[in-house]
């Protein structure tokens, strides 16, 4: 329901976005995409490796996601960001209590467990997959190895069925994790626990919690204060927003 949510209120905004006549060229994705890499100290190239290995989408994939969220970005700024003022209080606030996803250093060694189909797979043995992975996630939280629980449950995969373990993620904070696995990987505390399924474009996953450490607190430079306060500010807005945005539409699920 969590992910149907999401994808309507994407939607709504992506439209609306249109309507607005908000767009985001090749230059600019361009523009995006260099200063990210930039920002983590790599080349256009080690981007594209790390996108393709770590995140299991193609680097086009990557750059369209990059896209919607610039859109939606703008379509907040130019409908509620007008209304919405920082001061000195608000820069404090954030400085001396950081979010957990930005102050703290907290990171994450996890496996990644995908149960994968075909695209021609029926509802009901989605369902049924569904299943298989909810039942290992339960023996994986009763401490059963987590390569041989796999293989034991393979017995029960139909041909073009896998189950995939990604276990070399390395050390990741929670924000640099995929948005869809974030949520879910800020609730596993202790050494072993799994989450899921969790459902993405390529499969069920699983999330089993290999190791976690504390790092230290970041200090948060007022321009980073006054960024996380003004986007505080935009998410407690956004909420009531969306509901009268889909309030007024009409929604096809196909």
């Amino acid at each position: 329901q969590q992910v149907l949510d999401d994808l309507i209120n994407e939607t709504l905004l992506l439209n609306l976005a249109g309507r607005m006549g908000i767009k985001v060229d090749k230059k600019q994705l361009d523009v995006m995409v260099t200063s990210i890499a930039k920002g983590n100290g790599m080349t256009l190239e080690q981007l594209r490796e790390e996108v393709i290995k770590r995140e299991n989408i193609s680097f086009e994939e990557f750059r369209q996601r990059l896209r919607k969220q610039a859109l939606i970005h703008e379509v907040q700024r130019q409908i509620l960001g007008p209304d919405i003022s920082i001061d000195e209080r608000d820069i404090i606030e954030v400085q001396n209590n950081p979010p957990s996803l930005v102050g703290m250093e907290i990171q994450y060694q996890l496996n990644d467990i995908v149960f994968t189909a075909p695209e021609n797979v029926s509802k009901v043995r989605l369902g049924t997959i569904n299943k298989l992975a909810l039942e290992l996630a339960k023996k994986l939280n009763q401490g059963v190895n987590v390569r041989s629980a796999i293989a034991k449950m393979e017995k029960q995969l139909q041909p073009g069925e896998n189950i995939v373990l990604g276990d070399d993620m390395g050390w990741r904070r929670i924000d640099e994790l995929p948005e869809l696995f974030a949520p879910a990987v800020a609730k596993l505390k202790k050494v072993g626990q799994t989450i899921g399924p969790i459902i993405a474009p390529n499969g069920l996953h699983l999330l089993q919690l290999r190791e976690i450490k504390d790092g230290e607190k970041v200090k948060l430079s007022r321009e980073q204060a006054s960024d996380i306060a003004y986007s505080k500010k935009i998410m407690k807005k956004m909420e009531p927003f969306l509901r009268d945005l889909r309030s007024k539409a009409y929604i096809k699920i196909n």
